[in-house]
């Protein structure tokens, strides 16, 4: 009791002493302090404050600022403090040294700068040079020491920075040895930024540190350490230590942190908005460990070697092209890969050693993953797996629907990250598709089996010994698209292919879904990288250019069969053509070129084709008597030889549109035979009804036909056979509208032949001519009737018209 007694006493002495001297007092702090640092240092006021310092004194200071000769020009101060509490051994008083025993700074702020112009207000913390006696006499010792709410700035425009943060309240205390200063100080702070590159952004942006941070300093070798200890970051709990040396010139620091869990989202948020806004993609499930180390100078420019390392395992990895599965991985963060070269994004490099999972349930492993130069990215990596082909319906499920067989790949990639990257895109390895049951989907083609190699060599993409059968139908593949890679990624349609694809047996009925206009649709999945990359795959598909070199053996298509195909297939958003055809067809040969333009509904098309020496009667029944039933491959033969140049208009089903075909075909019928033709047969009714036009043969007949609306245009010509001599022309139409007409001589062609042999002239014109009139009938058939009148077309007409 009687020592609280003195205490209340002491204090009001105190109190009454302060009050009464105040002036004073400020006048020698403020002088003390002066003789310590340059700047203008000042107290507003001083007063007792009893709750801060009972049972001994406090003393506190208010408006405590220091400011540089310049303030009045740049109206910035290095401290300002609303107060300064200083607390007094009560008792020390009575000595000629009182004992400080705590000093704490409040509500205010330490702010240094340079400016844009260099001016810069550090010099203020260098202390001002004195004599080592009169230094040693003015040093004032404390143990306690606290800080609440001071907000530290430091601002360098030239170099575009700006840290600040807001030390909320630090309990501290120091001690000394011989040998070391021993501090602790119990931290609570807000960090607003670290913003060494304000371009870049801060570092730590708006985040709240709690720690006991415990300081070691060597007075002899200047070094400065932070053991192990817990650091915790807005909830994340973290282990950290640290060296400074400062004695090495310029001061040298080493500072590791780790931590056993922390949200990936969490860990990205310490990072700098651009470092952010790369990862922005990036996500894992469940925590990972993170391991840290930075080693840095305190100089210009003065970014650190950072060195990160984490660890993943069975975690749900979210990249910008989807979702890897039950991944595990070890990686590592690391921005000095070239020594001497910079702490710069463009001198970094993000490793993943080893990365196990699966996408889209693919499994794969891969190796060395690393990602180079964050300012224009560069990737690389080495990618394994196997799995059943029907995997890939996630991913191509809208283009190619498999349905059995096996996937192999082994690929390293060399490239950019983004697809328009003028760097490019190199892969190398290969994929191999096993024993593949599939459905072509835009076109409808279905493959019993298929075999399919693909082999990257870097840019270009190659086929190889790639083998697809269909119901009866097989084919082998080998070939190229050169600058595959960089092609698919930036333009898709302007791959070209060039494929050698040979066939021992080709139905190409089971292909006629390729003369359809693919409909792009976009694959149905909530994935929007696997939308892309299936929108990607089927712009390829459908508007990049493929050359094919075709062989076939044997050719079917309906009732058409043909033999030793060659040609050259170009396959096109636009068209498909066909050059340099060759082809053994029906005892003869046909060359052809051509073009098909699918647009919806129809397919036009063009053909030049000639035909030599082809047996008629196989071209009629092969190509179904060419839509007209009034002569049928029954009713001819002999040796067929023409000039074709045509165009006209498919349907979808790839059978003709009714009345679109024109053109001209100039042909050539050799050792030609008529059977059983009932429209000849029916002349029979007027004339020569004793003769036999069973079977009527001749040499050769030969026209140049026009087509044009449904309707082949015959000009004059002369047939002339064993049973009867005939002049014929006018229209033939595959629906309605023929009108032929039919000049016959009533001489005999044996004797007619006789003259000729005997080289006396025929005279067309001798002897009686009966005129007959080919016309459509109502049972849709043609007949003949008698034409005294000469009203059906007459060669005349056609002489005149010249």
């Amino acid at each position: 009791m009687i020592i609280f007694v003195l205490n209340i006493a002491a204090w009001l002495v105190a109190s009454w002493y302060i009050q009464s001297h105040k002036q004073e007092l400020l006048q020698k702090i403020s002088a003390e302090v002066s003789e310590n640092v340059e700047g203008n240092f000042h107290i507003d006021d001083m007063k007792p404050a009893l709750l801060k310092g009972f049972p001994n004194i406090a003393v506190e200071l208010r408006g405590v600022t220091l400011s540089d000769s310049s303030y009045n020009i740049y109206h910035k101060k290095l401290l300002s403090l609303q107060s300064v509490y200083i607390k007094i051994n009560i008792f020390s008083l009575l000595t000629k040294s009182p004992r400080i025993l705590r000093v704490t700074l409040a509500n205010g702020y330490l702010h240094l700068f340079t400016l844009a112009n260099g001016y810069t207000n550090s010099y203020l913390l260098k202390p001002k040079k004195k004599s080592e006696q009169k230094n040693k006499n003015s040093q004032v010792d404390f143990e306690d020491f606290g800080i609440d709410n001071v907000t530290f700035l430091f601002e360098h425009v030239p170099r575009n920075k700006k840290i600040q943060f807001l030390l909320q309240h630090i309990d501290g205390d120091i001690h000394s040895d011989l040998d070391n200063m021993y501090i602790e100080a119990d931290t609570k702070m807000h960090v607003n930024q670290l913003g060494f590159n304000l371009k870049k952004g801060g570092y730590l942006v708006d985040k709240d540190v709690r720690a006991n941070f415990h300081f070691t300093f060597n007075k002899h070798t200047k070094v400065l350490e932070i053991r192990q200890q817990p650091i915790n970051i807005s909830g994340a709990r973290f282990i950290a230590d640290a060296t400074f040396n400062f004695a090495e010139k310029p001061i040298k620091y080493n500072i590791n942190v780790t931590t056993s869990k922390i949200e990936f989202k969490e860990s990205a948020s310490y990072l700098t908005q651009k470092i952010q806004h790369t990862l922005r993609n990036f996500d894992l499930k469940k925590p990972i460990e993170l391991k840290v180390n930075l080693v840095g100078y305190f100089k210009y420019p003065d970014t650190p070697i950072v060195h990160a390392q984490w660890k993943a395992t069975e975690n749900d990895f979210t990249l910008p092209f989807g979702q890897v599965q039950n991944a595990s991985f070890t990686g590592s963060f690391y921005n000095n890969v070239l020594p001497d070269n910079g702490h710069g994004d463009d001198n970094t490099q993000i490793v993943l050693d080893t990365l196990t999972g699966s996408y889209l349930s693919i499994p794969f492993k891969a190796d060395s993953v690393k990602l180079f130069n964050l300012l224009h990215p560069l990737l690389d990596f080495k990618v394994q797996s196997s799995f059943p082909v029907e995997k890939l319906n996630n991913i191509f499920g809208n283009i190619f629907l498999f349905h059995s067989g096996n996937v192999d790949l082994d690929l390293a990639y060399h490239g950019a990250i983004v697809a328009q990257d003028s760097q490019g895109h190199a892969l190398f390895g290969n994929v191999n598709i096993k024993n593949a049951g599939f459905v072509y989907i835009p076109h409808n083609i279905r493959f019993n089996n298929g075999n399919v190699n693909l082999s990257f060599n870097g840019k270009d993409l190659n086929i190889i010994n790639t083998s697809l059968t269909t119901e009866s139908s097989d084919i082998a593949i080998n070939g190229i698209a050169a600058d595959f890679m960089n092609f698919y990624f930036q333009d898709p349609e302007k791959v070209n292919f060039v494929w050698n694809i040979y066939s021992k047996q080709l139905q190409l009925d089971e292909f006629t879904g390729l003369l359809t206009q693919n409909e792009n649709k976009s694959a149905k999945s909530k994935n929007a990288e696997v939308v892309k990359m299936n929108d990607r795959l089927q712009t390829l598909m459908s508007q990049s250019n493929m050359l094919l070199h075709l062989k076939v053996d044997k050719l079917d298509y309906k009732s058409f069969t043909a033999k030793k195909l060659q040609v050259d297939v170009g396959l096109s958003q636009k068209k498909i053509s066909l050059e340099n055809g060759h082809v053994q067809f029906a005892g003869g040969n046909i060359a052809a070129d051509g073009s098909f333009k699918p647009n919806g509904n129809s397919i036009p098309f063009a053909l030049k084709a000639k035909v030599e020496n082809v047996e008629v009667d196989r071209l009629f029944n092969d190509f179904g008597n060419f839509g007209q039933n009034t002569i049928t491959a029954k009713n001819i033969n002999g040796q067929f030889s023409s000039a074709v140049d045509i165009k006209g208009e498919l349907k979808s089903d790839v059978s003709l549109v009714k009345n679109s075909l024109s053109g001209e075909v100039n042909f050539e019928l050799d050792n030609g035979q008529l059977l059983n033709f009932e429209p000849l047969k029916s002349i029979q009714k007027f004339i020569f009804k004793n003769r036999n036009f069973d079977k009527i043969s001749f040499k050769t007949i030969k026209n140049n036909l026009s087509i044009a609306e449904g309707k082949i245009k015959i000009p004059p010509m002369d047939i002339a056979s064993n049973a009867i001599i005939m002049n014929v022309q006018g229209i033939y139409a595959v629906g309605k509208g023929t009108d032929i007409g039919i000049a016959i001589p009533l001489r005999n062609p044996k004797k007619t032949l006789e003259r000729k042999k005997e080289g006396k002239s025929l005279g067309k014109n001798r002897g009686i001519i009966v005129h007959l009139r080919a016309r459509d009938a109502n049972d849709g058939t043609v007949k003949v009737v008698w034409d005294p009148l000469k009203k059906a077309p007459q060669k005349s007409d056609y002489e005149n018209a010249e």
